[in-house]
């Protein structure tokens, strides 16, 4: 039996809509059956977001080995000026692949 590599992970779902709706701060990885040590994380995480006024947001679902995993991250809303930043660097990014593959194929 071959052993399984606990540092390789297959994503199941990312929330695309969190990096873009949200200014993450900090994040942390979560099982489904939390003992111990990750039990105190998220407490701690807990108080700071009733401290500061954050939020918590899951950010991705993936399974590492057998089993299935949370990553949840510290947020601080943005405002539509940073929305507005980031649609135009992405904007900016996609036009400079574009370009730069054109570029690649004459």
């Amino acid at each position: 039996m071959g052993k399984i590599d606990k540092t390789a992970f297959k994503l199941i779902q990312k929330n695309k809509k969190a990096f873009f709706n949200y200014e993450i701060i900090e994040d942390l990885e979560c099982g489904i059956s939390l003992a111990g040590t990750e039990v105190k994380s998220i407490k701690h995480l807990r108080r700071k977001v009733d401290e500061r006024g954050f939020t918590l947001v899951p950010t991705e679902i993936y399974l590492r080995g057998n089993l299935v995993k949370l990553k949840v991250a510290l947020c601080r809303g943005k405002n539509v000026h940073d929305k507005k930043e980031t649609i135009k660097e992405r904007d900016q990014n996609r036009a400079m692949r574009r370009e730069l593959k054109e570029l690649q194929y004459r």
